[in-house]
């Protein structure tokens, strides 16, 4: 516990988990964002391929070291979780 840093991005934001190489996880105005270096979030759908499209990504919940991401969404109107795998 050593310092506090501000999470870039116009709007609500909440962090849900961080990994030790810095990436942070949550939402942002109830998008699914990653925070990496303090940087500019990005917004998880873009990072969805051709075979994810139905999916509306709410929020990610954990990151992994491995860089897999969990968190939850809709898919077709219904609540789920995801899992996005890093290519």
């Amino acid at each position: 516990w050593g310092f506090v840093t501000y999470l870039p991005g116009i709007g609500t934001s909440n962090a849900a988990a961080i990994s030790n190489s810095g990436i942070i996880v949550g939402s942002l105005n109830s998008d699914a964002v990653a925070w990496e270096s303090a940087t500019a979030p990005v917004p998880l759908a873009s990072r969805v391929t051709a075979g994810g499209s139905g999916w509306t990504l709410v929020v990610a919940t954990d990151v992994a070291e491995t860089g897999y991401i969990t968190g939850v969404g809709y898919k077709n109107g219904q609540a789920r979780v995801f899992l996005l795998k890093p290519l």
